[in-house]
């Protein structure tokens, strides 16, 4: 039972930073997280039958348990104090920790000195394995017509992300070094060749990564996470169990610094701060994160004078200043397992509690497995019905979509999903020519699901921006083809920008809504208003982002549109600073300029200026940040047989 238990923990320490598939829609992240959850189960299963069998349960000493512990019922208390995206956590990050703390507590009674060498080595092998794809992925795979097109990617790499993959190997590195002094001459000529690969891959990663490089990694500022992650914290409940572990993209969007506007991080939503540290500050609470600080000291402090220190070391600082991953974590984790000495509690079960402790650990199966197991099924049907919809099959696209809801109700993704699903039939079936009533009654239906499925989302997440932008445009493709849709949108909308007030884009889409309503208009007072107001949410967009060459450009349509010539002409003279000179869209433009300059001009000035935005430096960053341009598509046209009813509720 016991060499049972330590062959599954073996194979997850090494298979985890190197398992993919195409499975489920995330190639990286989601096999990771099931084989750790299956691997958490199956040595928790095989727990129950060693403590039933021989009435024996081996277990750390308190004061090993302890950090772990705490880290857990810290988990536990900020998922129960954060009901709002409960779910999405419970399917990704906080089954994640928490298998981490069941799986290492398993793990520490486990270790003897010749199984922790054991450990090391597939630590090894996996940072050399990671090496040697690492070479020959930004040498020759990337550049292979024979590969899947994903693993042609020069960013592809097993890991998820290559700042993870750089600290693997690393990591490898530094125990290949510690190993040297007391290797076999054999062992020398394994590592002396093994750290020849990792120093290459190292340095040609790094030098990918340099600012402006392939592989350049995009973070947000430390200051920023920084400023986001107080902002999270001033209300004491937040202060002790965070906002929950899977709304790090709501905090965000609430309380956006306005200088990431400046950046190309602009129309960037972030998952996650510059470091995981701040990561788990907001979402989780100062409780988990001092848990966490608490099990980094303790490791620290047993791994001091041994070979993995500065393993340890590294693997702590890249935490601490790093984004996280499933792969560091269970790094993390097992170099506190083995920071520990080689003792552990054994204790006797009496005949009628080895019973009892069995069928507690086995509802503890039941209790941590549930929840993610049903996510990965749901997660494996998303990613037929994406081949589904690949195929051109929208039957088995509507059929899978309901399938994933019955195993996930409450995960958000997939009303958002749906909800798409059900505007897109809808709105390929209202394109026959000759609609008859039953045909009617199945876009009216198609479309009620789809307001529906997207009302759903916002009432899991009604302080997220994206489900009320969905509903938002749901309602905006419907204006003169049901009744009533113009408010909705407007109605939905507003919400969505209360939610995500500093996103230039989304004032700027908010703005082609209201031109396109007043387009729309037959009164010319209400369309004159309508784009007044479209004007303003420009204006504002302009203001959060200075150098928004689109922004500009759809400024100057709109005063062309009102007759207003002298400000249209400053407005695509002010969008022609902001584009490539080579590009096609400034051609396009110079050539609308002309067309506009040779309209006859009111003599009168305008009567109020264009925004002046404060200039920004012209960096790598921000000299080019819009590459193309846009304007509102026009409403869509009624369909026959009068306006559909839309769902009042």
């Amino acid at each position: 039972m016991i060499e049972s238990m330590r062959i599954i923990t073996s194979l997850t320490i090494l298979l985890t930073p190197l398992l993919f598939w195409t499975l489920t829609p995330n190639f990286l992240s989601t096999p990771k997280e099931l084989l750790l959850t299956l691997a958490t189960l199956l040595v928790l299963l095989l727990t129950a039958i060693k403590a039933f069998k021989t009435k024996q349960l081996n277990l750390p000493s308190f004061s090993q348990s302890l950090p772990l512990i705490l880290f857990f019922l810290t988990l536990i208390g900020s998922l129960i104090f954060n009901p709002e995206g409960r779910s999405e956590a419970l399917s990704s990050k906080a089954t994640i920790l928490i298998s981490l703390c069941i799986f290492t507590t398993i793990l520490i009674p486990l270790l003897t000195s010749e199984y922790s060498k054991k450990l090391i080595n597939l630590i090894i092998a996996s940072g050399v394995i990671l090496s040697l794809h690492s070479l020959l992925s930004l040498t020759i795979l990337s550049k292979s017509p024979y590969l899947p097109i994903y693993m042609q990617n020069i960013n592809f790499t097993p890991t998820g992300n290559y700042l993870t993959t750089l600290i693997l190997i690393l990591t490898s590195v530094s125990l290949m070094i510690s190993r040297l002094k007391h290797a076999t001459v054999k062992e020398k000529y394994f590592y002396f060749g093994s750290l020849f690969i990792s120093t290459i891959s190292i340095v040609a990663i790094i030098s990918l990564m340099l600012p402006g490089g392939a592989l350049t990694p995009s973070l947000l500022p430390y200051a920023a996470s920084w400023s986001i992650a107080l902002d999270a914290l001033k209300p004491l409940r937040s202060l002790l169990f965070g906002i929950g572990l899977s709304n790090y993209s709501l905090l965000y969007t609430s309380v956006k610094p306005l200088a990431i506007n400046t950046t190309s991080l602009w129309n960037y939503l972030p998952q996650f701060a510059s470091s995981e540290l701040l990561t788990i500050l907001p979402t989780a609470g100062i409780t988990t994160t001092l848990a966490l600080l608490f099990i980094m000291l303790k490791s620290l402090v047993g791994t001091y004078s041994t070979p993995i220190f500065s393993a340890t070391i590294l693997i702590t600082l890249s935490l601490l200043f790093l984004p996280g991953s499933l792969p560091l974590y269970l790094l993390f984790f097992v170099f506190y397992a083995l920071s520990l000495k080689h003792t552990y509690s054994e204790l006797t079960l009496p005949t009628p509690h080895h019973l009892t402790v069995s069928v507690m650990i086995i509802g503890l199966i039941f209790l941590i497995g549930i929840s993610p197991i049903r996510s990965y099924a749901s997660e494996i049907i998303m990613r037929q019905a994406q081949l589904a919809l690949d195929a051109g099959d929208s039957q088995k696209v509507y059929d899978l979509h309901l399938q994933t809801l019955r195993f996930s109700p409450k995960i958000t993704n997939y009303h958002l999903s749906f909800a798409d699903v059900n505007f897109r039939l809808a709105s390929s079936l209202s394109q026959k020519p000759d609609l008859t009533d039953a045909d009617r009654a199945t876009i009216t239906r198609l479309i009620q699901q789809s307001i529906k499925s997207g009302k759903t989302a916002i009432q899991l997440r009604p302080n997220d921006s994206r489900t009320w932008l969905t509903v938002a445009k749901i309602y905006q493709n419907l204006v003169n083809v049901a009744d009533g849709a113009e408010n909705f949108a407007l109605e939905t909308f507003s919400r969505a920008l209360s939610l995500d007030r500093a996103n230039p884009s989304l004032h700027l889409e908010f703005a082609a809504l209201l031109s396109q309503l007043a387009d729309n208009q037959k009164d010319a007072s209400s369309a004159g208003t309508l784009r007044t107001r479209a004007i303003t949410e420009i204006q504002t967009a302009i203001q959060l982002r200075p150098n928004y060459g689109n922004a500009y450009y759809n400024l100057a349509k709109l005063y062309e549109n009102t007759g207003d010539y002298p400000r249209a002409i400053l407005a695509l003279e002010t969008t022609l600073k902001y584009l490539e000179v080579t590009s096609t869209d400034y051609s396009k433009v110079v050539s609308e300029l002309e067309t506009l300059k040779a309209k006859p001009i009111n003599s009168n000035p305008p009567a109020t200026p264009l925004p002046s935005p404060t200039p920004i430096p012209m960096t790598e960053n921000n000299q080019l940040p819009d590459n193309s341009l846009s304007t509102p598509s026009p409403l869509p046209s009624p369909i026959d047989g009068g306006p559909l009813d839309l769902p009042t509720e």
